[in-house]
């Protein structure tokens, strides 16, 4: 008799497992649709001046980055050493 309540706790266990798992999961697909309609109802906007400052400093820096590798590639080894 222990041993059939010993292997009815642990049904009962992992039932209620499997229920909490799928309303977390319903709840999840909830949230997600709800931000899905959300992002595309709403219409882009544009950076702010201080984003779009930021953006074009990074722009910048990338493009000195790649000019300052291509300089660098151009040399022969014996020119970096004197």
């Amino acid at each position: 008799m222990d041993l059939f309540f010993e292997i009815l706790k642990w049904v009962l266990l992992v039932f209620v497992a499997g229920v909490i798992g799928q309303i977390g999961k319903s709840l999840t697909l909830r949230v997600i649709e709800r931000r899905r309609r959300r992002a595309l109802s709403s219409p882009p906007s544009a950076p702010e001046p201080k984003e779009q400052k930021a953006l074009q400093k990074a722009a910048k820096k990338r493009a000195k980055a790649e000019a300052k590798r291509l300089k660098k590639m151009g040399q022969s080894p014996m020119d970096g050493e004197r």
